[in-house]
């Protein structure tokens, strides 16, 4: 029985992988193992283990070697969840993918993520949130923190005269760490 509160996740993993290649051209980015499992077992893990995040329904938008994740994942009862594959003849864009799902979606608050990140926070928190504040959207974030390999010139004036030399200094800021609530 679902669950009034229960929403759906979709999982953009058609991806190429070319940053990763030669590990990616006989594995989907998202299959390559993290330990004794591939990537997007673990997504579909935190998505689905534990009772609050309320994620009983996977779309996984597929392209390149989805084969190799359809034939891994199945239906997706052998994981506790039914799994649906939105698939596009060719790679596509963030937006192109998740176009691709459309059709499993209806007028609903749906997970978007990317399926080749880990993620560990309350998902079903972000999704209150998400409800309570009636947004289109909303995104993910974490706070980071990295030094620059170089040092900041700032200048001023038409003379461009040094005003201030900053070595390799730290900054601060949010970043998007590809979860989404729409």
């Amino acid at each position: 029985m679902k669950s009034r509160d229960a929403v759906k996740a979709v999982i953009l993993a058609g991806g190429l992988g070319t940053r990763l290649q030669p590990y990616t051209f006989f594995i989907p980015k998202a299959m390559l193992p993290l330990g004794n499992k591939p990537l997007l077992e673990h997504i579909i893990s935190w998505l689905t283990n534990r009772k609050s995040n309320r994620i009983d329904h996977v779309v996984i938008c597929v392209s390149y070697l989805h084969r190799a994740i359809e034939d891994y994942f199945e239906d997706g009862r052998r994981f506790g969840v039914k799994i649906d594959y939105a698939r596009a003849d060719r790679p596509l864009a963030t937006a192109g993918q998740l176009k691709t799902a459309e059709k499993f979606l209806s007028n609903e608050t749906f997970v978007c993520l990317y399926g080749d990140s880990i993620y560990e926070f309350d998902i079903y928190r972000m999704i209150r949130e998400h409800r309570k504040s009636k947004a289109f959207l909303s995104m993910a974030l974490l706070r980071y923190r990295t030094n620059l390999r170089y040092g900041v010139i700032e200048v001023v004036g038409k003379s461009n005269r040094v005003s201030s030399w900053n070595e390799k200094p730290e900054i601060t800021g949010l970043i998007n760490i590809g979860c989404y609530v729409i």
